[in-house]
């Protein structure tokens, strides 16, 4: 009997000893843990807790410690031969969209007893010829200093010129382009 006992209190010692270094290791894993502190912020429904986010550390940048060659351009911010327009002769506007940048398309869809049944496009598309800036960049003129780089605001002063064109001699309307593979 007294063996039995004996047992039972072992047994009963055994888990309690478990139990306490499972619970140590337990608080242990918690402190490696880092700690987000909490933020109180004052608002007009009351006391709120906020958990404030992680920082993210920046990641390193590679600097290549041999100097690469970059356009005069990007160098100076405009070239001084051509003031940024990468060109010395003018564009020309897109003769497919007239300087709309858009087209309407129409393409066949069947044929009947050898006619083709042609549908038109609800909404203008962009211009696959010129890419939706209504004008091409000269072939010949390009400024040999900064290579034909051509500045953004000049890009725009473009667009809109080709848009002027387009309200003055096409009264806003887009052209319609056979749009059929």
């Amino acid at each position: 009997m007294k063996k039995r006992i004996l047992l039972a209190v072992g047994g009963a010692a055994v888990l309690l000893l478990v139990a306490g270094i499972s619970y140590l290791l337990g608080k242990h894993a918690q402190l490696k843990q880092p700690r987000q502190p909490k933020i109180e912020t004052k608002s007009y429904f009351g006391p709120e807790v906020v958990n404030q986010q992680p920082t993210q550390v920046p990641q390193q940048v590679y600097v290549n410690p041999q100097p690469t060659y970059r356009e005069p351009s990007t160098l100076m911010g405009r070239c001084p031969a051509c003031q940024g327009r990468g060109y010395f002769n003018e564009p020309t506007v897109c003769s497919v969209c007239g300087g709309a940048g858009e087209v309407i398309g129409v393409r066949v869809v069947a044929y009947v007893g050898g006619i083709p049944v042609y549908q038109r496009d609800s909404a203008p598309t962009t211009c696959s010829a010129c890419g939706g800036y209504g004008f091409h960049l000269p072939i010949y003129g390009r400024c040999e200093t900064c290579g034909g780089r051509t500045t953004g605001d000049w890009l725009e002063y473009w667009r809109k010129w080709a848009r002027r064109y387009w309200l003055t001699y096409y009264g806003g309307r887009y052209k319609v382009v056979n749009m059929t593979p």
